[in-house]
């Protein structure tokens, strides 16, 4: 009985967010839904009063229905259901046709006010590929999620949208837009823009926003693709990491792509003395990570071994 309960929830809170992701879909089903049954209804109501009127004069008084006209009906003969129906049905997908139009006009001040009540939410800026696959785990996960994207024709911004993320166009690098993204209230800020020097900028600027912050600090995650920069980065933590509410961390995902991979296929093992050999097709940034973290390991265990030797 509960399984089948939940089961039926599940179904249909799939069928609420599929027409909430469609409106427009929802209108073209009721538009021609009230307009075929006011015309059937009218149709029967003339019939039943014994006058005769033409297919365009009934289409006449269908439409009327639409802007909360009754058509003149009187209640000396029977209404049909169709009528009924239609005549609740035409005004209420005017009245519902209106609103999406008004809500998709002014969206994006819709959403930048919904954005003032935000706390605890997640911004994201830079909606590549990888910004997207995130912005749509989160959503699915339940956070709030601001996307800050500087390009307006992204082909990904309506997608991302129809997962539950509000986009704002913009400059992350620019403090006020990332004030109005309210990242000084926000958990996680993730900065995965195209250019490296961005991102770090991103990362000073929201540190200074969050100086005076009180209880849980801003957890800043910053995408450096560099990987020497990275290197500097780390050692230097550009002084942000100073006061209690603010965290970074910088990360590379080809970088993070080759642990994962040698430690799925790793190249060698405890004990071998032979050199290993590595074929890596294509030396691209994750070629060359491949290759230093293997150097490194085999560093590593070499030194281990020579360390146990002299023991």
């Amino acid at each position: 009985m509960g399984s089948s309960l939940g089961i039926s929830s599940h179904i249909w809170a799939s069928i609420k967010r599929f027409w909430q992701e469609h409106p427009w879909l929802l209108i073209a089903i009721l538009w021609p839904m009230a307009m075929g049954l006011g015309f059937i209804g009218f149709r029967k109501y003339f019939a039943a009063t014994g006058e005769t009127r033409s297919i365009w004069d009934i289409l006449y008084v269908t439409l009327q229905l639409f802007t909360v006209e009754s058509g003149n009906v009187t209640h000396d003969v029977p209404i049909s259901w169709q009528l009924e129906t239609a005549r609740l049905l035409a005004p209420a997908t005017t009245l519902y046709t209106v609103f999406q139009a008004l809500a998709m006009i002014f969206r994006q001040q819709l959403q930048h006010l919904k954005v003032r009540f935000y706390t605890g939410h997640v911004v994201i800026c830079g909606l590549g590929r990888r910004g997207l696959t995130l912005a749509r785990a989160c959503c699915e996960r339940g956070q709030n999620v601001v996307v800050i994207e500087k390009y307006e024709n992204n082909e990904r911004i309506e997608l991302c949208r129809e997962h539950g993320a509000i986009v704002m166009i913009g400059d992350a690098s620019d403090p006020d837009v990332l004030r109005e993204a309210r990242v000084q209230a926000a958990d996680y800020l993730v900065t995965m823009c195209h250019d490296d020097g961005v991102n770090a900028e991103v990362a000073v600027d929201a540190s200074k926003l969050v100086e005076r912050r009180k209880g849980k600090p801003l957890n800043c995650i910053v995408q450096i693709v560099d990987s020497q920069l990275l290197d500097l980065l780390r050692a230097q933590q550009m002084g942000m990491g100073s006061h209690g509410s603010f965290r970074i961390e910088f990360f590379n995902v080809f970088e993070r792509g080759a642990r994962a991979i040698l430690d799925d296929y790793p190249c060698f093992s405890q004990g071998m003395t032979t050199i290993p050999h590595i074929l890596i097709v294509g030396v691209g940034r994750m070629g060359e990570s491949l290759v230093a973290h293997a150097a490194r390991g085999w560093r590593s265990q070499t030194s281990s071994r020579r360390s146990r030797s002299r023991s």
